[in-house]
């Protein structure tokens, strides 16, 4: 049996980006207050991560922003004012739940061989450390008001 041709990771990037486009207009719902002037990005992005698994594809998605990005994206998704307090649980939880709904469609979207499965999420504090054994891209995105990146990684193939 032959392995079918790998889908270019800007293929799956470019449909991660269009999705996370429309969750924001059927998801997430921004009160309209501006989110807090970011941190001092250090690079090390709070993000949450999530794995796509099939017979012929297998490859992590993920979204990232500032602290205060995530904060605001996930009181976008409970439909809470800014000026709620939430946890860093809740926080985590609920950046974990945008990253399985956005990979849920993804994996809809794509022209696969219909064996994909979804992971468990998982959200990261730190950055993903990419070894020369991974290929991966990522996008400079916003998310209703948020600033965040998109990534998509995946184990590089044999030639």
């Amino acid at each position: 049996m032959s392995e079918s041709p790998a889908i270019a990771l800007h293929e799956w990037l470019e449909c991660l980006r269009d999705t996370a486009a429309m969750l924001v207009g059927r998801t997430l719902r921004f009160d309209g207050s501006p989110v807090p002037e970011p941190e001092k990005d250090s690079g090390n992005r709070p993000g949450a991560y999530i794995a796509l698994v099939g017979n012929h594809e297998s490859l992590h998605v993920g979204l990232s922003s500032t602290s205060q990005g995530c904060r605001a994206i996930a009181r976008g998704l409970l439909g809470v004012r800014f000026d709620t307090e939430m946890s860093d649980k809740d926080v985590m939880d609920a950046c974990a739940e945008v990253v399985n709904i956005l990979a849920g469609q993804v994996k809809a979207q794509m022209p696969t061989d219909g064996t994909l499965r979804l992971g468990v999420p998982m959200f990261v504090v730190g950055q993903i450390q990419v070894t020369g054994e991974m290929e991966s891209a990522t996008l400079d995105a916003k998310v209703g008001p948020v600033d965040c990146q998109l990534h998509v990684y995946r184990r590089r193939r044999a030639a």
